[in-house]
């Protein structure tokens, strides 16, 4: 038996997460002989199949693309590298967010100093041939994107990548800009090193600018998220493709991308009734610093009813914020929903660092609430919430609200497993109650036309 060293609360609060879904490929290296004789055979076998079983696409930048005959929905692709590859990038991503409209890896190979990838051929056409061009249109298809962003932001950094910017899901540094992408560049140490490798020299910015550009998070990047790689099917996203220099950038990376006037950044793609306008205010919406090793609440009011929303919000002790609810399953199979039932706990990253989202999607987060501090041990904490109504949910949400099955009770019976239960119910009406008053001044904010503000409470 060999002594495992001891987990950080952070990847305490990760549990199999990290050690089973974010993993990264070993490239395909191989160390025996055997290994080292017949793999260049297979490869060179599966090379000749895949090009005698696809053609090439019709498009002049995309030469390495091919789609297999015959219907078969997939794609083969060819990488000119080896490290830092779409093949990469997709096998971490399938593995984090398999829910994204996102490629699914089916088989990889390297060979001659390239690396062949076949994956899912996603359904829809690309937004740059779309008849979808219409500003309303196009302001649903910028939400989608953003959605699919907010998601692709919140996946934690596996903790055997090292820190910095500029990084690929295999750790190694990207193609970078100043080079046309034609050489592998980094991972630096921080945003100033990554914009001085590009020749901007940071001392001569304002300290608000530079506070900016080193206090923004490092998250995964889309880097190329052009018109052609977004595919739309009856006005909404069905997929982002070309993924292979995703990495991990600062979360504002992308507006750059989007703003360079360029093939696939142009008319409304690029204006401010956009994905460009959309992500902006996206990024300007303020944060909510929020205390380490603690638990918070927050609610979020339902559009067109005196109701909330409830989330519990874990803050660990190095500072990362986790949302753990009881919520429906929207893409749950009816078989699923007959099994297991229609709502479920769900456990997601808010952000890295001790600060949180004002807004939770499209909705305001109306405040949060510590109930808790110190907090309970991180894995002490996801066992409570998955028992909490385990094998309890019905088949459909008017079943479980008849049941008392719902959010703001699911939170309370966690709560109670730390306290008594009238402490519990005490906190569950203090939170009502400051709610409803949270919502009063948002609604009238929102009619005059001014900003609300999130705020934090402590009804410890």
């Amino acid at each position: 038996m060999h002594d495992e060293a001891p987990r950080t609360p952070h990847e305490n609060l990760i549990g199999n997460y990290t050690a089973t879904q974010i993993r990264v490929a070993d490239g395909g290296r191989y160390d025996s002989f055997y290994a080292r004789f017949f793999s260049p055979l297979l490869c060179r076998f599966k090379l000749g199949l895949y090009t005698l079983l696809t053609y090439p696409s019709a498009h002049a930048c995309e030469f390495s693309t091919r789609f297999f005959r015959l219907g078969i929905p997939l794609v083969f692709k060819r990488t000119d590298r080896l490290i830092s590859t779409e093949a990469d990038a997709l096998q971490f991503l399938n593995g984090v967010v398999p829910h994204l409209p996102i490629p699914k890896l089916v088989d990889t190979f390297q060979l001659d100093g390239a690396t062949y990838t076949v994956m899912t051929r996603l359904p829809g056409c690309d937004l740059e041939k779309s008849a979808e061009s219409s500003p309303e249109a196009m302001e649903m298809i910028s939400q989608d994107v953003i959605g699919i962003l907010d998601e692709l932001w919140r996946i934690p950094r596996p903790s055997h990548l090292p820190l910095g910017a500029m990084l690929s899901a295999s750790g190694h540094g990207l193609p970078h800009p100043k080079s046309f992408r034609e050489v592998i560049a980094g991972p630096y140490d921080d945003a100033r090193l990554l914009y001085e490798s590009m020749g901007v020299t940071t001392s001569d910015l304002d300290s608000e600018t530079l506070d900016t550009i080193t206090n923004d998070p490092m998250v995964f990047v889309h880097t190329d998220l052009r018109m052609q790689n977004v595919l739309v099917h009856k006005g909404r996203v069905s997929g982002i493709i070309d993924w292979e220099d995703a990495g991990w950038l600062p979360r504002h990376w992308l507006l750059h991308i989007l703003r360079r006037p360029r093939p696939g950044c142009r008319g409304i793609w690029r204006t401010q009734t956009a994905l460009v306008s959309n992500m902006s205010q996206y990024l300007n919406r303020p944060r909510i610093t929020l205390t380490p090793n603690s638990v918070y609440v927050y609610t979020v009011p339902i559009m067109g009813s005196n109701a909330f929303h409830w989330c519990l919000v874990y803050v660990s002790e190095d500072g990362t914020c986790s949302s753990h609810q009881w919520v429906q399953d929207t893409k749950a199979s009816a078989f699923s929903i007959a099994k297991d039932g229609i709502e479920h706990y769900h456990f997601d990253w808010l952000a890295n660092g001790s600060s949180a989202p004002s807004y939770d999607g499209q909705s305001p987060v109306l405040a949060y609430f510590r109930v808790m501090n110190p907090a309970p041990k991180p894995q002490a904490f996801m066992e409570a919430c998955k028992h909490t109504f385990a094998g309890q949910s019905r088949s459909t949400v008017d079943a479980n609200r008849a049941a008392q099955i719902t959010c703001r009770t699911w939170i309370t019976k966690v709560l109670g497993t730390w306290m008594s239960e009238a402490q519990a119910l005490e906190i569950e009406n203090t939170v009502t109650t400051m709610s409803r008053a949270a919502n009063n001044k948002f609604a009238s904010s929102y009619l005059s036309g001014q900003a609300f503000q999130t705020e934090a409470h402590d009804i410890l």
